[in-house]
């Protein structure tokens, strides 16, 4: 991907495993064989990472998800994985949301970091 004249000021280390629980959790939670769409952009200023995953439901809003240490929709989850990773993108001035559309049957994680430039 071509940012031009931009960069994105990070720790690497820690960002990728922040995004890396993003993605754990979209494979771990996949339906059978259902793809698992990512698009990154640069959109007005900031790197955009969307994951879209086929689901024919949800067990809680997903825009909840990670949002406190120690809860979980897991039976044997401890709640810390997307927890870590939504305080790593909030560290690098990031956002996270996260949607479920059940007519569509998708799933849409929306990350995004601030672009400066260089």
């Amino acid at each position: 991907m071509k940012l031009g004249n931009e960069a994105i000021s990070v720790d690497i280390e820690m960002l990728f495993r922040g995004l890396a629980e993003f993605f754990k959790n979209a494979f771990h939670f996949r339906e059978g064989t259902r793809p698992i769409d990512v698009a990154v952009s640069a959109e007005k200023g900031r790197l955009v990472i969307e994951i879209c995953e086929s689901k024919s439901a949800v067990p809680s809003s997903p825009a909840t998800w990670g949002c406190e240490p120690l809860v979980s929709t897991r039976r044997s989850g401890f709640g810390m994985g997307l927890f870590y990773a939504r305080q790593v993108i909030a560290i690098h001035g990031g956002e996270v949301a996260a949607t479920f559309d059940p007519a569509a049957e998708r799933l849409t994680t929306h990350l995004s970091l601030p672009l400066v430039a260089r």
